[in-house]
């Protein structure tokens, strides 16, 4: 059974490329993010925020990962191709900055999310900017926003850029390999069920 496991994974890695979509509010974080994936060390602070979207590389594990950062823009053009993205998403980072006051809009995104992509899609929420004054913590976002979400996540409070890079890069890599494992699991286990 152990070879037919590491010989179906290795059939996923050949033939499929994990798409990670990457989503949130303006001006949490989203870009600095997935550039830390994408390069391994914090933005610079001349790094602009997305508009529509943006496709960034990832390797993990010898698999390429597909990361798509979605501009928190509003517009119904941009909503139109922001949507095509979602549906055809392996994962789904949510972030959000966790200094704001005000996470209902994130409330409702989240709803609409259920509506959009199968609750089967992993999803990893990132409460982001926790080295801000007054940033709520991780469990703050557990028992408001996230106690109405079906599908299988995890939350990690993450720092994408600490101007003074003592925390930069907090928690992000961590929460980045358990979104990917737990896609890949999935997809292991949809193969192994295909070929039975």
């Amino acid at each position: 059974m152990k070879i037919m496991v590491i010989r179906e994974l290795k059939t996923i890695r050949k033939n499929d490329v994990v798409k990670i979509v990457m989503m949130g509010r303006p001006k949490v974080g989203k870009s600095s993010i997935c550039f830390f994936l994408s390069n391994g060390y914090p933005p610079p602070p001349s790094l602009h925020p997305t508009m529509a979207f943006d496709l960034h590389s990832v390797k993990l594990e010898n698999q390429e990962i597909i990361l798509v950062d979605l501009s928190g823009q509003a517009g119904l053009f941009v909503a139109e191709i922001q949507e095509q993205f979602i549906k055809n998403a392996d994962g789904i980072m949510y972030v959000v900055d966790s200094s704001e006051h005000d996470f209902s809009p994130d409330a409702q995104y989240l709803t609409y999310l259920d509506d959009v992509i199968s609750i089967q899609v992993p999803m990893v929420f990132l409460a982001n900017k926790q080295d801000q004054e007054g940033a709520k913590p991780p469990y703050f976002f557990e028992r408001s926003i996230l106690n109405t979400i079906r599908r299988n996540y995890r939350i990690y409070g993450t720092v994408a850029a600490d101007p003074r890079g003592i925390r930069s890069g907090e928690n992000i890599e961590k929460a980045f390999e358990w979104l990917f494992k737990t896609i890949i699991k999935k997809k292991l286990t949809s193969t192994i069920q295909i070929t039975r």
